[in-house]
């Protein structure tokens, strides 16, 4: 898994809130902002697992006034990227136009809900 013989055992022991860092902090040159950035990657549609958001929401909402919670989302169907805000993805996550579908992924069922790129 890595340089340092950690076994997936290992990992799974590790709290899904560290897990789920996002990828980035972004400060800006002047540093009057901040942004946690999350870098995820899609075809068409923008595949949210349910587990991963839980854990957006919770870093979203860490008291992390000075770093707001941001997805650069890159479709590989159209070769165009995005940045969309966490506020923006919770409203369209808390409308009723997308559900949470079960489906088998790496032998374990999850719960996901499919965006379309457009829309986001």
């Amino acid at each position: 898994m890595s340089n340092y013989d950690m076994t997936w055992g290992d990992w799974e022991k590790i709290g899904s809130f560290v897990k789920k860092t996002p990828d980035y902090l972004i400060i800006e040159k002047n540093g009057d902002a901040s942004y946690l950035l999350e870098a995820k990657g899609c075809k068409g549609k923008f595949m949210l697992k349910k587990e991963d958001w839980e854990q957006y929401d919770m870093w979203d909402y860490a008291d992390l006034k000075e770093a707001t919670l941001v997805f650069y989302i890159y479709d590989f169907s159209s070769n165009t990227q995005k940045h969309v805000k966490m506020e923006k993805l919770r409203k369209l996550v808390k409308s009723d136009n997308y559900k949470w579908v079960e489906i088998d992924k790496d032998t374990r069922p999850k719960d996901v809900m499919f965006i379309p790129f457009q829309e986001l």
